[in-house]
């Protein structure tokens, strides 16, 4: 734009030059005439003549100067007005770029929310996880300890109060004593301790009560009045034996020994037909 203002500016001022030109060529043509002419004739009137072209050509080219100053003067305003412009747009740039900039700090802040947002949600998942791993590790140590307490049900040592404490063979291994009682007491409430041992002191003077089967004993049976009937002890010394409980027997026969007679056994004959009790050895 600067280059079409400058083009424009000369072709006025090389058409303006020319005219003027012109115009003081005829003046000095006219000048050089008036010379020729008798000094006393034209004195005055060549004094005018010169003093209109100084007049003339002063205010020709001082006019020039004038318009080129006023070009000059708009071409420069032209240039402020541009350089405002580019300033402008520079300034629009500035604010495009300070918005942009706006818009990915706000982008990264809404990311930076989404991955806090994921992580959060990655750690609760884990937590999850291990508590259920950990839940199924306790449900499976509970089930272990269920079975090895059912396997070893029939081990359990009983709680049972004791009056006298019997004097034992350390060479046999019993695992819990029971009550001294009457020659009537019967295991029958250990029914469910398959394998169990126990020792038993029988009183002197005893009197023979009810006995199941033969070597292997109902528990109803009467524990001392059974092992009269075994022939480990006698009713008048009394005496100390072992027991052991066992488990269904089906039918047991019955037996006259040692004076004592017997019943025996069928299936459904007694409520406690399931279990049994044996005296794996004598204590003597």
């Amino acid at each position: 734009m600067t280059n079409i203002i400058n083009k424009t500016s000369f072709n006025t001022k090389h058409n303006q030059a020319n005219k003027d030109a012109n115009m003081t060529i005829k003046k000095l043509v006219t000048l050089a005439f008036l010379t020729c002419l008798p000094f006393t004739i034209n004195a005055d009137a060549f004094q005018d003549m010169k003093n209109d072209a100084e007049a003339d050509f002063d205010l020709e080219f001082g006019g020039c100067d004038a318009k080129v100053a006023k070009q000059k003067f708009q071409i420069e305003q032209l240039q402020i007005h541009l350089e405002d412009f580019r300033n402008g747009e520079s300034d629009k740039q500035i604010t495009i770029n300070r918005l942009q900039n706006q818009l990915a700090n706000q982008n990264n802040g809404v990311a930076s929310q989404i991955n806090d947002a994921n992580r959060q949600a990655q750690l609760y998942s884990n937590a999850l996880s291990e508590q259920k791993a950990m839940n199924n590790k306790l449900i499976t140590q509970i089930n272990v300890l269920k079975l090895q307490l059912a396997n070893n049900r029939s081990t359990i040592q009983p709680l049972v109060t004791q009056t006298i404490q019997p004097m034992l063979d350390s060479s046999i291994d019993v695992v819990s004593t029971a009550e001294d009682a009457l020659w009537k007491w019967s295991a029958k409430h250990l029914k469910g301790y398959l394998g169990q041992d126990y020792a038993y002191v029988c009183p002197k003077n005893g009197k023979i009560s009810l006995v199941v089967g033969t070597d292997y004993y109902a528990l109803r049976s009467s524990v001392c009045s059974a092992a009269v009937h075994a022939g480990l002890i006698n009713a008048k010394s009394g005496g100390k034996v072992i027991f052991r409980i066992g488990g269904s027997k089906g039918s047991l026969t019955g037996s006259k020994r040692n004076e004592i007679q017997s019943k025996k056994h069928r299936d459904g004959s007694y409520r406690d037909r399931e279990a049994h009790f044996t005296f794996p050895t004598q204590i003597k």
